[in-house]
């Protein structure tokens, strides 16, 4: 096994993660040689959280706001 290419995976699967869950880039990789690595999966992550949003919002046919408390039917 080469250890610079699964360093480099879990790096790339850190970043997915985190971007997919819309957490904060992670302060550990911040002057790490990995960071490139990490920073290409937190893309990737943001990216695919994006298309299952876009999904969701067509597939259930409502288009969510950063003002939720303008949706009166939530509070009904």
């Amino acid at each position: 096994m080469n250890p610079d290419a699964a360093n480099k995976f879990r790096s790339y699967v850190k970043g997915w993660k985190d971007g997919a869950a819309s957490r904060m880039p992670n302060p550990v990789f911040k002057d790490n040689p990995l960071k490139p690595h990490y920073d290409f999966g937190y893309e990737d992550g943001c990216v695919a959280r994006q298309a299952a949003t876009q999904k969701a919002t067509s597939t259930y046919g409502y288009e969510p706001s950063i003002l939720r408390a303008s949706d009166k039917e939530l509070y009904d």
